[in-house]
């Protein structure tokens, strides 16, 4: 993952429904459509009337991982818990 200075300047990221999205510039994988992140909540009511698909929902891009195992042999798995 490649650490800038959005990450640098804001190290611990505030999680909650009102949070923007840090530009980590790392490969992520979405676990459900962009088009939906937002209309199956109930915590942020404007960006689930908008449908809202910017930015990602915090819970899933901001909460704290751990990297668990890197290798030159695995250079495209990495182990987040």
């Amino acid at each position: 993952m490649r650490v800038g200075e959005p990450v640098i300047g804001n190290p611990n990221p505030r999680v909650n429904a009102d949070a923007e999205n840090i530009g980590y510039l790392g490969h992520k994988i979405w676990v459900g459509p962009q088009s939906e992140w937002w209309v199956h909540q109930n915590i942020n009511q404007k960006r689930a009337a908008e449908k809202a698909v910017w930015p990602p929902d915090p819970y899933l891009i901001l909460a704290k991982n751990k990297l668990l195992e890197r290798s030159r042999k695995k250079s495209d798995l990495v182990k987040l818990s």
